[in-house]
């Protein structure tokens, strides 16, 4: 398939799961019985996108291409799976209210 399809599913991801914790936040979605998880899994399906449009644009057949955008969006690749990963273990989710919005706009430019 082709890395604009990734890209789009990358974004629509992210900003589900910013739009989601926004909800959480301002207490208009009050069940958050299994809402960790869910965002985790579909945080988690965003970075695995997000590193497949990252391995087809960086990785090419005369070396590596680490141009400013794809810099900054491995960066903000690497900042979400730390928020991802973090937050199975500790309740630092809300970040991703910043984190996946700025990845999501890291990954279209």
């Amino acid at each position: 398939m082709n890395t604009i399809v990734f890209s789009a599913i990358a974004i629509f991801l992210y900003l589900f799961v910013a739009g989601w914790l926004g909800l959480r936040v301002l207490k208009l979605n009050q069940s958050s019985e299994g809402l960790k998880l869910q965002l985790i899994t579909v945080g988690t399906i965003a970075l695995a996108l997000h590193a497949l449009v990252l391995y087809q644009t960086i990785i090419t057949s005369s070396g590596l291409n680490l141009g400013f955008y794809n810099a900054l969006s491995l960066i903000s690749w690497v900042v979400a799976l730390l928020i991802i990963v973090t937050a199975i273990i500790k309740p630092v989710e809300n970040l991703a209210l910043v984190f996946m919005p700025a990845a999501a706009l890291a990954l279209i430019l």
